[in-house]
């Protein structure tokens, strides 16, 4: 996760470049860390949580991944409309540095991984 992190990292210059093919392929390493990024969260999420309450726990995710894709959208919004075209450099440097934030995050909230147990999950 961490690779995917730092392979992300780079966007944060997107806004500071004059050529369009760079920002292209800033954008495009950054989407590449993104699928690497997404698919060890589901795989972290489906060893952190028991195996009857994986469509629960999944459920819940994507609500607050819906969530939290609404409420980029209308800060994104928000912040274009008042800053105008210079207000990229914002959106751009949370998309790079969210990947490292989030990590941190993770390494705080589950500092060793291992499996749940709940009352009838004994197998």
């Amino acid at each position: 996760m961490l690779i995917c992190g730092i392979v992300a990292l780079p966007v944060v210059f997107v806004p500071h470049t004059d050529n369009i093919w760079l920002a292209v392929g800033l954008i495009a390493l950054a989407a590449g860390g993104h699928c690497g990024w997404s698919a060890n969260v589901f795989s972290l999420m489906s060893r952190c949580v028991p195996e009857n309450s994986h469509c629960l726990h999944c459920r819940f995710w994507w609500f607050c991944r819906c969530l939290g894709g609404a409420l980029a959208a209308f800060s994104v919004g928000h912040v274009l409309q008042n800053l105008g075209t210079d207000g990229y450099t914002i959106p751009f440097a949370v998309a790079g540095c969210g990947y490292l934030f989030a990590l941190l995050v993770v390494h705080l909230l589950v500092p060793r991984i291992k499996m749940i147990k709940m009352k009838g999950n004994e197998r």
